[in-house]
């Protein structure tokens, strides 16, 4: 069905950023769907909709929201696409939220309007990890009310002089009291335990990478399993806090131990394919130069004025590729290969933001196809689409207008998207007349 949304081309760049994003196919999925009983006329209007979101394990502080209208029976459904095998998902309606554990399949959430805000756990689970996700609602009703929460001021003051090994001993066991102290009272599900293991045990080692960074010491290699486990399939959002805190610890780590380190640059290799690949001008000769000293990745000192002279004909692009690929070589002296891509798909994903859209595509180019986990690619490929596609796609409806001029009446921008040009000032009236 054609969807004509009468704006003004001012209007454009705000209403831009609703325009859907091009999805790539996902392996998997989540259908949440479920129904909020005896709903009143002024709950409804008070909050219309509902909606589920995610993290990004490389963006903690971004989620991926899917909101929902309330059909008038008070019904709802919503589908995300999962990266993890196991997610933890956020399930939000007015005031009320709750986390839940989502994988492929269906999970259905029930709530009567009448309970909302009296009754300790008013969802009810079905679907796929029904009993577990009811579980952890009772869970978290219970920490709620866990007298003795870890506190980072008095954790700060207990780890004070101890070695990292007991540093972390103290904090995760200062996380994982509360269920433990739930488990004495009702036996958890074993998918239970697990998940929230793995969040109290992410939410210690967030504090480490903080103690860490705000000390300027590095952690001792000892931990580094217990902080960062290879084949974790299950994505929280104390788990990509985590890997946040890992990235901006390691980044300064490398920072500071740059200036001690002789080899901290990049290898003759590395600079002679970059060149090649993204030099501006290279004649023939230039290349088959390159290529040789790709393949013996070494050169004498008077062979630097050649480098210089080529990097000098596009010394923006290749300073940024140059300052990308560095990082990744010190990265890789000092990091295994699962933190080395954690940390190479990090940096171009908090990157994009702050880059032309030209640039961006250049440097995803470079960089993507060299992750190897494909959880972590399908991340970045996820922060990309929200930083580029909608951006390109509103640079192009611009350009569609200004190309077909203030005399065209009608003007498709985007498949199924149209314009109709009008002279007033704002968007504001065009935008009421929409909604």
């Amino acid at each position: 069905m054609e969807i004509v949304y009468r704006i003004c081309y001012t209007l454009l760049l705000t209403v831009g950023c609703w325009l859907p994003s091009v999805a790539q196919a996902q392996s998997d999925s989540v259908i949440v769907t479920g129904r909020i009983r005896n709903l009143s006329a002024r709950l409804y209007r008070e909050s219309p909709a509902v909606s589920v979101s995610r993290n990004n394990i490389l963006q903690a502080s971004r989620e991926l929201v899917r909101p929902s209208a309330l059909g008038v029976d008070g019904t709802f459904r919503v589908s995300l696409p999962l990266i993890y095998t196991q997610e933890e998902m956020y399930f939000n309606y007015g005031r009320i939220s709750t986390a839940f554990l989502a994988s492929a399949g269906t999970v259905t959430i029930e709530m009567d309007a009448d309970s909302l805000f009296t009754a300790a756990v008013p969802f009810r689970f079905g679907g796929v990890n029904a009993q577990v996700n009811q579980q952890f609602a009772r869970y978290k009703a219970f920490e709620a009310a866990y007298p003795n929460k870890p506190d980072g001021k008095k954790l700060s003051t207990r780890v004070g002089g101890t070695s990292d090994e007991a540093a972390y001993r103290i904090v995760s066991s200062a996380y994982l009291a509360p269920f433990l102290a739930f488990a004495a009272k009702e036996k958890p599900f074993p998918l239970l335990s697990r998940w929230i293991s793995s969040t109290d045990r992410y939410n210690a080692a967030a504090f480490m990478y903080d103690k860490a960074a705000y000390e300027n010491e590095a952690l001792a290699k000892s931990l580094d399993d217990s902080l960062r486990p290879a084949t974790d399939r299950l994505l929280t959002a104390a788990r990509a806090s985590a890997m946040n805190r890992f990235a901006t610890y390691a980044t300064q780590r490398l920072s500071t131990e740059s200036g001690s380190n002789r080899a901290n640059g990049l290898t003759v290799r590395a600079l002679a394919i970059l060149l090649e690949r993204y030099g501006k001008n290279i004649t023939a000769e230039e290349r088959l130069k390159l290529n040789d000293y790709a393949v013996s990745n070494s050169a004498r000192q008077s062979d630097l004025r050649f480098f210089d002279g080529l990097i000098k004909r596009s010394p923006d692009t290749l300073q940024r590729l140059v300052n990308y690929e560095t990082m990744i070589q010190r990265a890789i002296r000092q990091y295994d290969a699962p933190a080395v891509d954690y940390l190479a798909a990090y940096w171009l994903g908090s990157t994009l933001p702050g880059l032309t859209l030209d640039f961006a595509r250049m440097l995803y180019s470079y960089a993507r196809p060299q992750l190897k986990d494909p959880s972590l690619g399908e991340s970045l490929d996820e922060l990309y689409r929200l930083e580029v596609k909608d951006s390109t796609r509103i640079r192009t409806a611009i350009q569609t207008l200004r190309k077909a001029g203030l005399k065209a009446s009608s003007l498709e921008i985007s498949p199924g998207v149209f314009v109709n040009p009008n002279d007033r000032g704002g968007g504001c009236p065009f935008l009421d007349q929409v909604l």
